[in-house]
């Protein structure tokens, strides 16, 4: 129920076959935060890979908005954007 989901969610932000397909995959594999953050090719990928995040995490988790922020600094994210795209996830 969880991933058809998030799959929906992916579906409804529009990010084309390439960036969906890019987080699909990071999905299905065990989590690392590195790894993940080094899909992203540039900064618009991030913020992407990092509004997915946001989609599926409990931020009310210490470890999740632990892993939201450890995510958010590898990917080098300004923190203005960072709070932007919680933002945009509230209303969501």
């Amino acid at each position: 129920e969880e991933r058809a989901a998030i799959d929906r969610q992916l579906a409804d932000l529009g990010l084309g076959d390439a960036a969906t397909a890019l987080i699909q995959t990071a999905l299905d594999a065990p989590l690392d935060v590195g790894r993940i953050a080094g899909l992203a090719r540039n900064e618009a990928e991030a913020a992407q890979i990092y509004a997915a995040s946001l989609l599926v995490v409990d931020e009310t988790s210490a470890a999740e908005a632990g892993y939201l922020a450890m995510l958010a600094a590898r990917m080098n994210l300004d923190q203005g954007l960072v709070d932007r795209l919680h933002a945009e996830a509230a209303r969501a």
